[in-house]
């Protein structure tokens, strides 16, 4: 919906912010790490995919596959929502607000703003339900490894669905919420997860060279 009002909007000639999108910008290191962080957050599905291998029929071939074409869609979906907004509300209003979807609709769609809110609230189901899927695959495994306690690696008897895992994951979760500020949170989290992640891709190269003969049953 945002897409569309902003290709509409952009046919209309309110393409003003575009011209200059990056006027007055702070590239001090500082604020660009912080937008880093942020930009990460929402392209960082795409790093729980291999959490889910053991579950996927097929994950040599499927893989790879799905990772380029999620991270490609989310790509041009990102990029052309940011510029829809741009097309409605200015880039200083954007750096101020901390609502951009709810302000962008209170500009466009008046008095049927309140639809705006709903269907962020419902975008967030399925980002929680990638974190609980993913997360609490590490957990088990962390668990059948003995860095965690044994029975969180314990499985439905029925369904197979570690439920455990899944309680911890949510617990986590709500402890986090008390930190209150969702930036802050993003910042302190990114700076750790992008860390690990730094070091996974490090590793896997040094591997490349130290370690050439281990299987590897997807490359």
């Amino acid at each position: 919906m945002i897409i569309v009002t902003g290709f509409v909007q952009s046919g209309f000639g309110r393409y003003e912010e575009l011209e200059e999108p990056f006027v007055d910008s702070d590239w001090s290191p500082g604020k660009i790490a912080n937008a880093l962080y942020s930009c990460l957050f929402a392209y960082g599905g795409w790093t729980n995919l291999n959490c889910m291998v053991g579950e996927m029929i097929n994950p040599r071939k499927h893989l790879s596959i799905v990772i380029r074409l999620s991270c490609l869609l989310v790509t041009l979906v990102y990029t052309a929502a940011n510029v829809a907004y741009v097309t409605v509300v200015p880039v200083a209003e954007i750096l101020s607000t901390r609502a951009v979807a709810l302000t962008f609709a209170n500009r466009i769609y008046g008095m049927f703003w309140w639809i705006m809110p709903i269907f962020v609230a419902c975008s967030t189901f399925g980002g929680a339900n990638g974190t609980i899927l993913t997360t609490s695959r590490i957990f088990v495994v962390a668990s059948q490894l003995k860095q965690m306690p044994a029975f969180i690696s314990y499985l439905h008897t029925d369904r197979l669905t570690p439920i455990p895992a899944v309680l911890f994951t949510c617990i986590i979760s709500i402890i986090y919420l008390l930190a209150g500020d969702i930036f802050t949170l993003m910042n302190y989290m990114g700076f750790v997860q992008w860390l690990a992640i730094g070091l996974c891709v490090l590793i896997v190269v040094i591997f490349r060279f130290t370690r050439p003969n281990i299987q590897r049953p997807v490359k």
